[in-house]
C-alpha cells in the first residue's frame, strides 16, 4: 500500500513539474513574441506637428463611409465611435482597438469598415514606418 502511494505522489510531483515547464515555455514565448513586434509610432496631433518631425501621417487609398446598422435606425442612435488604428508599414491594418463605445452595431460597422481600408504608408524621413492613428466615425440618423 506505501509503494502505491509513493508512485502516486511521484505521479503528481512529476505532472506538477511538467505543468509549471509548460507555463515557463509560455510566458518565456509571449515575451519574445513582444519583443519581436516593430515598434508603432504613435500619431502626432496634426499635419503641421508631423511635418516639423518629418513625418507625413498615412492615408486612407479611398475612404469608405461604415453603415448605419438597423439596430441604431430603431432606436434612433446618433454617436461617436473612436478607434486607434495600427497601420504598418506596408500600409495595411493590423490591429483595431475600439476606444470610444456607442453600441447598437456602431462600434462592429466602423471595425468592419476600417478592416477594409488599405493605406498610404506613413512616411519618417522618406521610409515607409508602422504607425498607431485615431480614427473617428461620426454616426448620424439618415434622412427620412
Amino acid at each position: 500500500m506505501s509503494q502505491y502511494l509513493s508512485d502516486e505522489a511521484l505521479t503528481r510531483r512529476l505532472t506538477g513539474f511538467i505543468k509549471k515547464s509548460r507555463d515557463d515555455e509560455r510566458i518565456l514565448r509571449t515575451i519574445l513574441t513582444r519583443s519581436a513586434q516593430p515598434l508603432i509610432e504613435e500619431a502626432p496631433d496634426d499635419e503641421k506637428a508631423a511635418e516639423v518631425q518629418g513625418i507625413r501621417l498615412p492615408r486612407p487609398y479611398r475612404r469608405l463611409r461604415p453603415e448605419y446598422p438597423q439596430t441604431a435606425a430603431r432606436a434612433e442612435a446618433e454617436a461617436t465611435v473612436d478607434l486607434v488604428v495600427d497601420v504598418g508599414a506596408d500600409g495595411e491594418v493590423s490591429e483595431v482597438q475600439i476606444v470610444r463605445w456607442a453600441g447598437f452595431g456602431l462600434d462592429e460597422s466602423a471595425v468592419a469598415t476600417v478592416r477594409k481600408l488599405h493605406f498610404f504608408p506613413a512616411m519618417k524621413n522618406g521610409t515607409p514606418i508602422p504607425m498607431r492613428v485615431l480614427l473617428r466615425y461620426n454616426f448620424r440618423k439618415p434622412p427620412r
